[in-house]
């Protein structure tokens, strides 16, 4: 049945079991919607047909993208060997093709941004901690950096900032809520800045007041190129 009506203010959210409020509308069912085919604008161009970034079969989310004028970068979530890993792959075409994608690290939630120095910035989840890395060419990433802290970190944004540096954001759960004093998730962030060890960046982030001395393991050193994950 359809049921129409104003809204009705209730009392306070689950106070005594009642809900805040109610909010009902008319509403037609058993009809079919109206479709209007659109023209596109003189000038406008469609959307380019739809094709994969990767060939396989394996299990893909979460992809995020960040492009410098006609190099456009691509990471996601992709299942391998049965655990979750972060692949990353490289069009220098406008993203008409990609490279071959390459494996970063274990993870999920990748986030990308490229800075005015082209270098790229990637952040992930893994366990509940959050990493960061990046490559001054676009290419080769340094060591992971894992953001220090004994809460769980969840979902993190990264944003270039400058030549050498960037802002990354994370959920934690650091906070404890007022009413039961279980965990609560909160937003925090951090800047960045290429270092030849990881010791500035636990230094800014003491200084920024988002963590102390004795929160946690300082992060892993960020290595040279050697080693790094290379996107083709």
């Amino acid at each position: 049945s359809v049921v129409a009506g104003s809204a009705w203010r209730g009392r306070r959210p689950c106070a005594g079991g009642h809900a805040e409020s109610v909010l009902a509308a008319d509403v037609s069912v058993g009809t079919a919607p109206a479709y209007r085919r659109t023209a596109a604008r003189p000038g406008a161009r469609p959307f380019a047909s739809a094709r994969p970034l990767s060939g396989g079969r394996a299990v893909q989310r979460n992809v995020a993208l960040a492009a410098r004028g006609r190099t456009v970068w691509a990471a996601w979530e992709q299942r391998r060997a049965g655990a979750d890993t972060v692949m990353v792959a490289r069009s220098t075409d406008g993203g008409r093709r990609f490279g071959t994608p390459r494996a970063l690290a274990p993870g999920w939630w990748p986030a990308l941004s490229v800075g005015p120095d082209s270098r790229l910035w990637a952040a992930w989840e893994h366990r509940g901690r959050v990493h960061v890395a990046s490559a001054a060419d676009g290419r080769r990433f340094s060591a992971p950096r894992t953001l220090p802290g004994g809460a769980a970190q969840h979902k993190p944004a990264i944003a270039a900032t400058g030549r050498g540096a960037a802002f990354v954001a994370w959920v934690d759960h650091r906070g404890r809520s007022a009413d039961d004093a279980l965990p609560q998730a909160g937003l925090y962030g951090a800047r960045l800045r290429v270092a030849v060890d990881a010791a500035p960046l636990l230094e800014q982030l003491e200084r920024d007041g988002l963590v102390s001395a004795a929160s946690g393991p300082r992060p892993r050193a960020g290595g040279a190129a050697a080693g790094g994950r290379t996107p083709a």
